[in-house]
């Protein structure tokens, strides 16, 4: 940029606050400067010019990538609050599921992920379903655990035909039957199933919600 232009005064600025004050938190150039060093990258940082940064940019974005999954990875094996995280690291954590990276939208990505970390916190559209392992379902008489595997294929208020499990399937089989499910999607049948879930969530809290009216 011309010197005259605002976003390079701004910017050398930062670059100037950087060398007098290194530790401060909320320069954006710190920040910057921080992560390149951290992955090997001062020079790109110490050239200060865009030829350098355009054509270090591939490597600087993979370097981040990579350092943030790591970070992610360490996050998930030291949880302690939100232990279903821990299945998410059940098979190699280095290749991902492909729905992640697939054109799904974001809410359907965010559901079928619930489902595969057995989350008992189910969020659909504006509101969210609470599962109680450890209970019976509250809007059925089958007395079945309140958990993912029942809502999507038990209960029949919410299951969906798409989920359902062999005649032969124990009760201790059950949500392994459905991980394994999960992990075996098509690519091309992603769409069905995240619909289907979604749906499914939506009756149980139809139902849930119907039941509780009916109370009062």
């Amino acid at each position: 940029m011309d010197e005259s232009r605002l976003p390079l005064q701004c910017f050398d600025a930062l670059a100037e606050m950087d060398q007098t004050s290194p530790s401060h938190p909320n320069n954006w150039g710190t920040q910057f400067r921080s992560l390149l060093e951290e992955n090997g990258l001062f020079d790109v940082w110490r050239a200060q010019g865009p030829a350098t940064t355009i054509q270090y940019n591939a490597f600087i974005l993979d370097a981040l990538a990579d350092k943030s999954f790591e970070q992610d990875v360490i996050s998930v094996e030291a949880s302690v609050r939100n232990l279903f995280y821990h299945n998410f690291i059940r098979h190699d954590v280095t290749q991902l599921p492909a729905y992640l990276s697939s054109t799904l939208k974001l809410h359907d990505k965010r559901s079928l992920a619930e489902m595969r970390l057995q989350s008992e916190f189910l969020i659909i559209d504006r509101s969210f379903i609470l599962l109680h392992p450890d209970e019976s379902c509250p809007v059925c008489n089958l007395n079945k655990p309140d958990d993912n595997f029942h809502i999507l294929s038990e209960c029949p208020y919410s299951r969906i035909p798409l989920f359902k499990p062999p005649i032969t399937i124990k009760n201790d089989e059950r949500q392994e039957w459905l991980l394994g499910f999960l992990d075996s999607i098509p690519t091309e049948k992603l769409l069905t199933t995240t619909t289907a879930i979604r749906t499914s969530i939506r009756r149980s809290q139809f139902a849930q919600d119907a039941q509780i009216e009916a109370t009062h």
